[in-house]
């Protein structure tokens, strides 16, 4: 590998860690080296908008894609631009674009994604969520600052009793007009705001001292209709840009707790219907609440981002069923729309990569066992997705590197005929809970494992867990003779 493939490799490698400070250096360093690298303004403009700096490489951007019009990523990251810089109408062009591009390659594969995946949900107690939420909940309404559980957590409290499990933030809702100053209150009682709200004035999000993420959502009155109107409201914009929802008129009583009294809707049941549809309390795991929302007023231009940009995500990381449910959610509001009626036809058809499986290798040296065992996985499903262990993993489990680095290995399984998609597995078979949580999140009903480790204690407790998630464990036949420590053992022999 060559001294910038493996900057190249180092800064990606710290990007997808989470490590920013590196990555932000090691590109600087790659610009300085190579400015016309197309990687480096695609990821530098990426970390300038975790710092809400992004709209400054707009011009660069542009100037980039009128060189090369076939960076599909740089049209995804040049709209998250424009919608930092609140030029939303242009934003939504640009994710629509970019959804058009994507729509081009084979089989929607983009192997490399420049959007950031959350992990709050790794991060969700639900008793520590419950606490945190009676507790905001009282802290305000000690200070005369009526708020109640709204959206998601209302639906969790109304259907299951509880909190939804593996949510990422506590819902809470209160008069517009009172935002100030439930912020100031629970600033002082050492909550604090997360990363500037993400540019919204509505909702605000703030971290409170347990670590549980809180959405303050204001309410208001429309002064033309009296209608009570909420949603995603973005600072000097003209308000209809905004996404905006309408609900029924707020009533709320007293809910008695053992700490304290608290407030809660009185009509929660018409809250949910208006914000979920009446089937609200069947669990829809596709139903996306800024999408889909029953009570969106109209195709906004910022609702329009989020669409666009949620729906390329599902697409690029092979989530077909959010995808579609996505797609069907523009279309009521957008039912011209040649694209994604297209997008919605090939979704839907008989040709949508139904069942989707999991075969999981390091696949180093690449020989007829391996083709085997995924020509077999191939056979179980309609959609093979293939999972490449990093490097790391062999240094924890073996003491050596594969021969091969991560990412060859991946471009080389990808090429394959018989493989749909190839990715880096997150987690190592052996944390059993944070694997099986990947390997759900994948959307898979089946992972193939090498006949080689059925029976083995790692797997047993693997299967197990997914079974859980209605994921079933199949292993694959054996290819006797042959394996890449096989091969390595030969070639060192040999060279003796």
């Amino acid at each position: 590998m060559t001294t910038k493939n493996q900057l190249i490799h180092k800064a990606l490698k710290a990007f997808h860690a989470k490590d920013y400070a590196l990555a932000e250096k090691l590109f600087q360093e790659l610009k300085a080296r190579s400015p016309d690298l197309v990687i480096v303004p695609i990821y530098l403009a990426q970390l300038d908008l975790l710092k809400f700096q992004g709209s400054q490489w707009i011009s660069t951007l542009v100037n980039l894609l009128e060189q090369k019009p076939y960076l599909v990523e740089a049209y995804f990251v040049l709209a998250q631009c424009y919608q930092q810089a609140k030029q939303l109408p242009k934003a939504a062009q640009t994710y629509h674009q970019a959804l058009a591009y994507l729509m081009q390659k084979k089989d929607f594969d983009c192997s490399t994604h420049y959007s950031e995946k959350s992990d709050s949900s790794a991060k969700w107690n639900l008793k520590v969520a419950t606490d945190t939420l009676w507790q905001t909940l009282q802290i305000l309404a000690q200070k005369n600052i009526p708020a109640f559980p709204t959206s998601g957590t209302l639906l969790g409290l109304e259907r299951d009793g509880k909190l939804l499990e593996n949510d990422k933030d506590i819902d809470i809702g209160l008069d517009w007009l009172l935002m100030e100053q439930a912020i100031a209150e629970l600033e002082h009682n050492g909550f604090r705001e997360v990363q500037a709200s993400y540019g919204l004035m509505n909702p605000r999000c703030l971290q409170s001292p347990s670590g549980m993420v809180v959405d303050l959502c204001g309410y208001a009155t429309e002064e033309n209709s009296g209608q009570t109107v909420s949603g995603l409201w973005v600072k000097d914009v003209p308000f209809e840009w905004n996404r905006v929802t309408y609900y029924p008129k707020i009533e709320l009583q007293p809910k008695t707790l053992p700490a304290g009294n608290v407030w809660y809707l009185k009509n929660a049941h018409d809250f949910l219907n208006a914000l979920y549809g009446k089937e609200w309390p069947i669990p829809d795991p596709n139903f996306d609440t800024i999408i889909c929302a029953e009570n969106l007023k109209d195709f906004s231009p910022l609702a329009q981002c989020y669409a666009y940009s949620r729906l390329y995500k599902h697409l690029n990381e092979q989530r077909i069923a959010k995808a579609n449910r996505i797609a069907q959610a523009i279309l009521q509001h957008r039912p011209h729309d040649e694209m994604i009626q297209q997008l919605v036809a090939k979704l839907t058809s008989s040709n949508a990569p139904l069942q989707r499986v999991l075969a999981l290798g390091y696949f180093d040296l690449l020989h007829i066992g391996h083709l085997n065992y995924l020509n077999f996985a191939k056979q179980q499903g309609d959609w093979l997705v293939v999972g490449v262990a990093p490097d790391d993993f062999a240094l924890k489990s073996k003491g050596r590197s594969p021969a091969i680095e991560q990412n060859q290995r991946r471009k080389i399984i990808q090429a394959l005929e018989m493989v749909d998609q190839a990715l880096l597995v997150e987690f190592p078979i052996a944390e059993t809970q944070k694997a099986v949580k990947w390997i759900a999140s994948l959307e898979v009903r089946r992972v193939i494992c090498g006949g080689e480790w059925q029976g083995s204690e790692k797997w047993q407790r693997l299967e197990q867990a997914l079974l859980e998630h209605q994921i079933n464990v199949i292993y694959a036949p054996v290819t006797a003779g042959v394996s890449s420590t096989k091969i390595k053992d030969d070639i060192t022999r040999n060279a003796c």
